[in-house]
């Protein structure tokens, strides 16, 4: 059911619009974390590191739940994750870390197969969100400084 996480994320964004942070910040950050999102997953599936069980809409092209997933991500840096403003060598650690047990996790789902040997996929995976978290924690900063909170 891939349509049930983009109907999670649109739920999850009309409730996340309703926090302090700026909605056009938000929703700036949000097509970011989806071109991210793509282009690294498609270069996961393209490199022959993941196999999607729901390759939808395109075989060979990250699917929309994945992309779906980033997004959801990216909309937590600005509120919960907002201490990793400004501390990008902690934003690189944690996506080394957490980037490849969020894959783990989806691996454990069946939402996704390795192609490739573990230690190789794991160490692609975590070197690329090693450089994804940090580069979305500044695109956050970018979008709040671009589009303010305004009062409501």
């Amino acid at each position: 059911m891939p349509w049930l996480g983009a109907v999670s994320l649109l739920l999850f964004l009309v409730w996340h619009l309703r926090t302090p942070v700026s909605p056009r910040a938000e929703l700036a950050l949000a097509g970011v974390a989806a071109g991210v999102g793509l282009t690294a997953d498609t270069l996961f599936a393209q490199a022959g590191i993941l196999d999607y069980a729901a390759p939808w809409p395109v075989p060979g092209v990250a699917p929309a739940w994945i992309i779906v997933m980033w997004v959801n991500f990216a909309l937590t840096l600005n509120v919960a994750l907002r201490w990793l403003h400004g501390r990008y060598g902690l934003a690189a650690v944690l996506g080394f870390v957490g980037g490849p047990l969020a894959y783990l996790a989806g691996l454990k789902l069946n939402a996704a197969a390795l192609a490739a040997p573990a230690p190789t996929a794991y160490t692609l995976i975590g070197c690329t969100w090693s450089l994804a978290v940090p580069f979305l924690v500044r695109a956050a900063e970018w979008s709040v400084r671009r589009w303010p909170a305004t009062l409501r």
